[in-house]
């Protein structure tokens, strides 16, 4: 029995949403298999709260992992600051920090048990292996379409792959959709991976080369070929044109073919790009007309926005400002959110009431649920991803928030050196606050799909309990600014069983938002904690919390005394804050006061 079960956990799926990778290159995750002993890190995580990973050897214990990242070892890939490829020197490891439990504790926990087992031997109910059904097809309907719109088996065949081979995340959750909303999702993937692969390359040699091909030396384009940026910018700006089939979409399709011959891109992604035109061709044929024009119009805004932010420098030091940065997570993912919640208009077997579908579309923009809900992956991602980006050279990250605990000016700061992890664990829990704060927004928009198709609700409710889960994870963990924090495997295989109906859902809020108040109350109690200075932040986690739980409470027909939320969200520390020997008493007497 351990045998098999130590077999089945090895090789389970970890599903966890992965951040749009716009506005920077792909970093290479590296885990290492043996290292010396570390000291114990007192905060929210301290040694007690990592159990040694007995099940995935692939996942050292967390104290077996370098502190200085001056480790290395064979047969593991590094990369250098501000470099996307593989260093052979002068570089810089990012280990992977994943807590997981023995195989003994998991063959004494049925849930976990049955959720690994289930996983890997069953995957998600409903779902599809192998290629997806089609079962739409314009081209039987209309004898007009152009024979270069029609969709073969084998273009059906490749994205089904590709959507395995460039999508760890979401590759399951489609694949149990209702069969009307499955293809064309994947293909709507698909499409928007293609665009980022295009704005995710830095090497500015490839676009330079590019535009000479394409452009074929017009005096009229002669600025756009000698600017690389610019081309590449003109290049996001037309990207829409290869769905459209408009007058353009010749120029556009010989850009693709140059950038193509460039190889732009690298791996699965590359890949993808070069045979983008099959997935175009399932976008035509086998996607409705309402369905191509949701993608198109999607794909069109995301890379206009795209095409602003690659002008901008996101170097080191992040967004201008929340309001920058809620805009850049809108660019890169609310639109999908809103896209999806349109796509599902378009499926007669969604079992959505018009009221429902009335409800997840009435806004759109900033603030709307859908919106929302993309924002709530996007910024976990780039919360959980603070080394990663730092050594990709690029910062997500909102100025007005790390400005105000970055003890030299600079948001690497907090990697810099381990004295500075205090204030980057108290600028940490603050950008976690801000991706709270969209819970119960996400919360809102998960109850409306309730009453539909269940297959729906887990495509959405599986990602969002994850990142919720992923928060969690990063809540006061200085080993955020090490590398890269994941959630337990096991906790992952349980979400993906058990989130399958509104009942998962409120469970799994319940027991996330109490994972959370409990590192609230640890990261009190260390060493690196500072009353003065981190009260606040603490005191409005667990006000945002409570609008979590309030949401959760009226959802079971239950009440719960209403959160007060800070009256100016800008101050995190109120100069009028209580200090001195008697400031904790002070503190918690308006704790209470603030939370009854």
């Amino acid at each position: 029995m351990q045998q098999l079960t130590r077999r089945i956990l090895s090789t389970s799926q970890h599903l966890r949403p992965r951040r749009a990778r716009s506005g920077r290159p792909q970093c290479t995750r590296v885990s290492t298999a043996a290292a010396p002993a570390r000291r114990t890190v007192t905060a929210a995580h301290s040694n007690e709260h990592v159990q040694p990973i007995q099940v995935f050897p692939s996942h050292p214990s967390v104290d077996a992992l370098p502190f200085d990242f001056n480790h290395n070892e064979e047969n593991t890939t590094t990369l250098s600051p501000n470099m996307s490829t593989p260093a052979t020197s002068a570089s810089v490891e990012l280990p992977v920090f994943q807590r997981d439990c023995s195989v003994l504790e998991v063959v004494s926990d049925v849930r976990v048990l049955k959720a690994v087992a289930r996983m890997k031997l069953l995957g998600l109910p409903s779902q599809v292996d192998g290629t997806l059904p089609a079962p739409f097809r314009a081209s039987a309907l209309d004898s007009t379409v152009p024979a270069s719109d029609v969709a073969t088996a084998d273009d059906v065949d490749f994205c089904s792959e590709s959507l395995d081979q460039v999508s760890r995340s979401f590759a399951a959750v489609i694949r149990q959709l209702p069969e009307s909303l499955a293809l064309p999702t994947c293909a709507f993937y698909l499409v928007l991976r293609a665009l980022d692969t295009v704005e995710d390359e830095m090497d500015f040699s490839k676009f330079s080369a590019a535009s000479k091909m394409a452009l074929h030396g017009s005096a009229t384009r002669a600025q756009v070929a000698s600017d690389p940026l610019l081309f590449k910018t003109t290049c996001l700006l037309n990207f829409h044109n290869l769905l459209e089939g408009t007058d353009a979409a010749a120029s556009s399709w010989e850009t693709l073919n140059a950038l193509n011959s460039c190889d732009v891109g690298a791996g699965n992604d590359q890949m993808l790009l070069q045979s983008f035109d099959r997935v175009v061709r399932i976008v035509r044929d086998h996607c409705t007309a309402e369905q191509q024009q949701i993608i198109a119009d999607v794909t069109r805004q995301m890379a206009s926005g795209m095409a602003e932010y690659c002008q901008r420098d996101l170097g080191v030091n992040g967004t201008d400002s929340r309001g920058d940065y809620n805009k850049y997570c809108h660019i890169v993912a609310g639109l999908v959110g809103e896209g999806l919640s349109k796509l599902w208009c378009t499926a007669e077997d969604s079992g959505l009431s018009q009221a429902n579908l009335a409800a997840v579309n009435a806004r759109t923009g900033l603030g709307s649920l859908s919106s929302d809900m993309g924002l709530f992956l996007q910024k976990t991602n780039i919360v959980r991803d603070y080394a990663e980006d730092q050594v990709d050279g690029r910062a997500f990250w909102p100025k007005d928030i790390w400005s105000k605990f970055s003890p030299n000016g600079q948001l690497g700061a907090f990697r810099a050196s381990k004295d500075n992890y205090s204030a980057g664990l108290a600028c940490l829990n603050t950008m976690v606050n801000d991706a709270l704060a969209l819970a119960p927004s996400c919360f809102n928009y998960l109850q409306h799909l309730a009453s539909g198709d269940s297959r729906i609700l887990r495509f959405c409710a599986i990602p969002q309990v994850m990142a919720l889960a992923t928060l969690a994870e990063c809540y006061g963990n200085p080993r955020v600014f090490e590398g890269i924090v994941k959630t337990p495997k096991t906790q992952s295989a349980r979400i993906c069983c058990e989130v399958g109906d509104m009942e998962g859902v409120l469970s799994w809020y319940t027991e996330v938002c109490d994972d959370i108040e409990h590192k609230v109350d640890a990261w009190e109690r260390s060493d690196s904690f500072h009353f003065a200075r981190d009260a606040a932040v603490a005191s409005q986690t667990r006000s945002r919390l409570l609008l979590v739980r309030e949401a959760v409470q009226q959802a079971q027909g239950t009440s719960l005394a209403p959160a007060r939320e800070e009256e100016d969200d800008e101050d995190y520390i109120p100069e009028n804050w209580p200090c001195g020997p008697h400031a904790e008493g002070a503190y918690m007497d308006r704790l209470l006061t603030a939370t009854h």
